[in-house]
């Protein structure tokens, strides 16, 4: 499933090892059932990445924080794009004024990028979103205890006295 990297370390490997584990209990994979020809992680499909600059990107919100302190007048935003993206974005308990701006300028940068305008029918269905992340349950001290485990299995020579459970040599046998 991973690749042994030429020349790899033993530390590097245990916390390929302890990270596999940890993706496998998030995801209610166990050692047991990971076989050799087990299937290929999922790639992500890629984010797409802003067209400006950041300094148009600075002055956008510059322009938004003039309309702001304006009253919000039409004659600062002549394209009414301001307006229209400040009435679709939920409004933040708290949210200060430059902090709003940039919200406005984010939205209006993913539109571009999109190639969507505020005034589009079909705005909402355009929206994407990445599917959530699997958070992992175990403490950073619990995930360095394993790869401190898992590194003394290794350098034991894979010793099953080391190995309870039989995860490590599971796992260790599946990674390439």
């Amino acid at each position: 499933i991973l690749p042994k990297k030429k020349g790899q370390k033993a530390k590097s490997r245990a916390r390929e090892i302890e990270g596999a584990l940890d993706w496998m209990r998030s995801n209610g994979v166990s050692p047991e059932e990971v076989e050799e020809g087990s299937p290929e992680f999922e790639t992500l499909s890629s984010v797409q990445i802003t067209k400006r600059t950041p300094d148009q990107r600075m002055k956008d919100v510059d322009a938004v924080m003039n309309w702001m302190r304006s009253g919000k007048s039409d004659a600062e935003d002549p394209t009414g794009d301001f307006t229209k993206i400040d009435q679709m974005l939920p409004k933040k308990r708290g949210q200060k004024p430059e902090e709003r701006a940039r919200d406005i300028e984010s939205a209006l940068d993913w539109m571009r990028t999109h190639d969507v305008t505020p005034d589009d029918e079909e705005l909402i269905n355009e929206f994407q979103k990445l599917g959530s992340l699997p958070m992992t349950r175990r403490t950073p001290e619990d995930r360095k205890k394993e790869t401190d485990d898992i590194m003394s299995w290794l350098r034991n020579g894979k010793s099953d006295s080391d190995d309870p459970t039989g995860d490590f040599t599971r796992v260790d046998q599946v990674l390439p």
